[in-house]
């Protein structure tokens, strides 16, 4: 048991080491890159004034809030993956991103929403619809579903809502306008306040999924076991979507549908810690603060003087991931 503790403590090290350096490589390159000496000047004089000084500011707030986003994502993706029962599972993959897209484009055209508590109440909406359609699905073919049966349901809710979305921006132009560049999935738009908001949604998120953990991990050994020790399946289940879905909700709302991050951020947390989902809640969003703003930086760097979004670039790095996944989960 020792042994297994040093381990984790090794592995948690390591990783907060690289946060950091992939942290001060965020704020430091992009599509206009800043040396030391103006962070420091900038941080000592507290102003800014200057463009410089802004850049910099705005490169801190973002990278913040792609390490908050990431670990959001992260927790997300381990409570969808429990819920489920499948490692599979992602809350982009399972229609919950494009549920919440839906929802925000039929707020900017028949409620002309601009605030940010508007996009999270309609995010917030889209994502619970989303995935209780495809819970809806799956509960509705009478059988135990298989994981690919359930990256069906979500791909055809996911299609489904995506239409939608496609025939709205058609009918009103200042909906497309304003939806265009949120639905490619930026960092860009961080601020102070979604930046805040965000850090108390993840460590709630956080708070509240560690103490799901001991139910969660009964559960994954069968439900008669989890009745056996006295936690209620159903609620577990009802709990653990919900704030699953809360949590991506706000990540949506602020950053756009960010695909394959819980699902990245998870598996590589499965690979390193194992199946404990104690474990997992502490790693896959530690993985998810990584990879994302990772992601962001490349695509920044790739696409200056402007930038890739950091949505095409995970899709361009989990797309493959999820293909791989699911011919080795066939194979076995």
């Amino acid at each position: 048991m020792i042994g297994v503790k040093k381990k984790y403590a090794l592995i948690g090290i390591t990783s907060l080491i690289v946060l950091i350096v992939i942290t001060v490589f965020s704020v430091f390159f992009g599509s206009k890159s800043i040396n030391l000496s103006m962070v420091a000047k900038t941080l000592e004089q507290g102003s800014f004034q200057t463009l410089n000084q802004s850049i910099v500011l705005k490169r801190i707030i973002r990278t913040l809030f792609g390490v908050l986003c990431g670990g959001v994502l992260g927790i997300s993706g381990v409570l969808m993956q429990a819920v489920t029962r499948n490692p599979l599972a992602d809350p982009s993959i399972l229609g919950v991103n494009n549920g919440a897209a839906f929802f925000i484009v039929c707020g900017l055209t028949f409620f002309q929403i601009h605030s940010l508590k508007e996009y999270i109440l309609f995010s917030l909406l889209g994502s619970l619809v989303a995935f209780g359609g495809v819970l809806l699905i799956v509960t509705s073919a009478g059988r135990q579903a298989s994981p690919i049966f359930f990256i069906l349901s979500g791909m055809s809710v996911s299609v489904l809502f995506s239409s939608g979305v496609t025939i709205l921006m058609l009918l009103d132009q200042y909906a497309a306008d304003q939806f265009r560049y949120w639905q490619l999935g930026s960092l860009g738009s961080a601020s102070k306040q979604t930046t805040i908001i965000l850090a108390i949604v993840f460590l709630l998120g956080l708070l509240i999924s560690l103490n799901l953990t001991p139910a969660l991990n009964a559960l994954a050994l069968g439900e008669s076991f989890s009745v056996s020790l006295g936690a209620n399946p159903r609620v577990i289940r009802i709990a653990s979507s919900l704030v699953g879905v809360i949590l991506c909700a706000f990540a949506t709302a602020f950053a756009g549908p960010i695909g394959f991050i819980g699902l990245l951020a998870t598996h590589l947390a499965r690979l390193v810690v194992g199946s404990s989902y104690f474990e997992l809640i502490l790693f896959s969003p530690l993985f998810g603060a990584i990879l994302l703003p990772l992601a962001d930086t490349i695509g920044r760097i790739l696409g200056a003087p402007g930038e890739i979004n950091v949505g095409v670039m995970t899709a361009l790095i989990g797309a493959p991931t999820l293909i791989y996944l699911a011919r080795k989960g066939e194979q076995h």
